[in-house]
């Protein structure tokens, strides 16, 4: 495992709003090439880091080179996106997380309501009154919550009702399955309504064709990411199109 993760660096993917195409937010991914290893499998490396007791310092790693992405976005754009971040239960739990994110939106001088903090596990949040407490004092400081794999986690619509949720995020296994009949599709509706109506954002994740695009947009889910807008690119790729556009 790297300690120091000099090998750690991030990819981007963007959000895109789903009738205007415009970007809404660039979610960052964690990625891993070592000369020794080759390409490592992020699910691999977090894991390893997880169990190892380094995963606070990874996720500190990739947090920080994601608001430097950000600053570094502002500087050649007027268009003021929002960042994703994938933050794990274990982050959460560590009593210094949030006041260690905060030093870094300071040092960075963003606002934190640009910060989007994506819960990465398969978790029973309303289980842990230290993670509820943690995840209410974030967004009291102005952070954004996601929940991520809603509709296959253990995340449940309660979740929605007991924490100040900004966003949930639909699993590509559960889009891929849902937009195979017309049922599908009109639960997918309905929950997009229940969450506009709730101050919800929704985003579908995984969106690769032209087909599954126009299927989403009919059932008005109104944020897509997939690899048919994008797929995860080194930052500088963003930056250089975005500066000469």
């Amino acid at each position: 495992m790297a300690v120091e993760f000099e090998h750690i660096n991030i990819a981007v993917q963007p959000i895109v709003n789903s009738i205007t195409m415009e970007v809404i937010s660039f979610e960052v991914l964690a990625r891993w090439s070592d000369h020794k290893f080759g390409v490592v499998c992020p699910e691999t490396f977090i894991e390893i880091a997880e169990k190892n007791g380094y995963i606070n310092k990874l996720g500190m790693s990739v947090f920080s080179q994601a608001l430097n992405y950000l600053v570094n976005f502002d500087k050649v754009s007027e268009l003021k996106p929002l960042i994703n971040i994938n933050v794990s239960i274990l982050q959460i739990k560590n009593p210094n997380f949030f006041n260690e994110v905060k030093s870094l939106i300071k040092r960075f001088r963003l606002s934190p309501e640009r910060i989007v903090l994506e819960i990465t596990e398969s978790y029973d949040i309303d289980d842990s009154r230290a993670i509820f407490k943690t995840l209410i004092t974030l967004h009291h400081y102005g952070f954004k919550i996601s929940i991520d794999d809603f509709g296959v986690s253990s995340t449940s619509i309660l979740t929605l009702l007991h924490l100040p949720i900004y966003q949930v995020k639909l699993d590509k296994s559960f889009i891929k399955k849902a937009i195979e009949t017309s049922f599908g599709l009109k639960l997918v509706a309905k929950l997009c309504e229940f969450c506009e109506e709730s101050g919800v954002n929704v985003v579908a994740e995984g969106v690769e064709t032209e087909m599954m695009y126009t299927k989403l947009k009919s059932a008005k889910v109104p944020y897509l990411q997939g690899y048919f807008f994008s797929k995860p690119c080194e930052p500088y790729m963003w930056l250089g199109k975005v500066k000469h556009e």
